[in-house]
């Protein structure tokens, strides 16, 4: 029997980054949301301090830092070299995204979660790559947490 190809690009070595629980990361925080037009451009915005490890690492314990490789989420605006922030804490939840170990495959994703009748499923978004398709989780795949936060760098974005 040929061996079976995977349904989305697999990340055979994962890029785990670590946060550092007792160290705060402050930064320049405007609370008062930000005008998207020039009308009273920072006239009156209040500026304080943020603590950022806390804001993206409220469990330290279950919290992580992977770097994307692949674009099989861009039409989630999940493209590679993007950092998201993983809580294994969190319960799972239909239509949030996940990372996943696919025993089959060996290897690591990150992909919407979707709960049906027939089982749990793993669902790609990149339109533009007809190659990818729905993947039903088997019972030895290993859910490795749900994704909080994306990382996203816009300014050095092609």
């Amino acid at each position: 029997m040929a061996k079976q190809s995977p349904p989305f690009p697999i990340e055979k070595d994962i890029n785990l980054e670590w946060f550092d629980a007792e160290k705060a990361v402050w930064m320049p925080y405007a609370d008062h949301g930000l005008n998207a037009t020039f009308k009273g451009l920072f006239s009156d915005v209040v500026v304080e301090d943020i603590d950022l490890a806390k804001l993206l690492n409220p469990r330290p314990s279950s919290t992580f830092v992977v770097r994307v490789g692949g674009n099989s989420m861009k039409d989630e605006r999940i493209t590679s070299g993007d950092r998201l922030i993983i809580d294994k804490s969190l319960p799972y939840e239909n239509g949030k995204k996940i990372a996943y170990w696919l025993n089959d495959f060996q290897g690591w994703t990150v992909k919407t979660l979707s709960i049906r009748n027939d089982g749990y499923w793993l669902i790609p978004a990149n339109a533009e790559d007809t190659s990818l398709f729905e993947y039903k989780i088997q019972e030895y795949d290993i859910p490795w947490g749900m994704v909080t936060w994306l990382l996203h760098n816009e300014y050095h974005r092609k």
